[in-house]
């Protein structure tokens, strides 16, 4: 069953039509890639997914009782203050904020949540360091780490190897492989690693805000 549906959906950004009559539907416990060039508008349908900027035209549906809480994002860009003053360990943890609800405190499972992500991402001597402290690679593969925490059932990533070097590319795919097939976390995520590409179930690849191409990626024909 569908977790999302795009239907000719269009998305306009300062007047101009930046996304442009694209429809698919993404499975529950699918593992989905979004290609193309820079500008081709691949941030832009991350962001319509997730309902964070407005469609135009055509419709965007959540199915099989998928909630926005249910979503883990790490965006391209690192949204946090440099100079906020977060420790790597608050960082990871604020992830679980929607699993925490109203409690006041976090619970004994959500820290070893907080704890699991860290590890897979190698980062667990580093919990104590101030994020703004980090290098870009390490501030990635913390964000990445939170978006791990907040993913109850679908987990999206805009160029998640974006500043990681060979190691972290290596745990990424890992971690990403275990989320989709050990827990059947639906992913879907934007690279431009052709490798990284074909280890996912579907590909989208947009050209000038339009799909040119929606398919295994195995059936790619360039």
């Amino acid at each position: 069953m569908a977790v999302i549906s795009c239907r000719q959906v269009a998305v306009r950004m300062g007047g101009r039509l930046v996304i442009k009559d694209i429809s698919f539907d993404v499975d529950d416990g699918g593992y989905v890639c979004i290609m193309g060039v820079n500008g081709s508008g691949k941030s832009t349908l991350l962001r319509a997914l997730l309902g964070l900027v407005p469609v135009a035209e055509g419709s965007i549906l959540l199915g099989d009782g998928l909630k926005r809480s249910d979503i883990g994002y790490a965006a391209q860009r690192i949204n946090l203050h440099r100079d906020f003053p977060a420790t790597v360990w608050e960082v990871v943890l604020s992830g679980c904020l929607n699993r925490r609800g109203p409690r006041p405190y976090f619970s004994v499972q959500e820290k070893e949540l907080a704890e699991a992500g860290l590890a897979r991402l190698g980062m667990t001597n580093d919990k104590k360091a101030l994020f703004r402290d980090l290098s870009g690679g390490q501030q990635q593969r913390v964000m990445l780490a939170r978006a791990c925490c907040a993913a109850r059932r679908l987990l999206v990533l805009d160029e998640p190897a974006q500043n990681l070097d060979k190691q972290g590319e290596r745990l990424l795919i890992e971690l990403l492989a275990e989320l989709n097939q050990t827990q059947k976390i639906t992913v879907i995520f934007v690279t431009h690693d052709q490798e990284t590409a074909q280890r996912a179930q579907r590909m989208l690849i947009l050209d000038k805000g339009a799909c040119v191409f929606w398919g295994k990626p195995s059936r790619r024909r360039d």
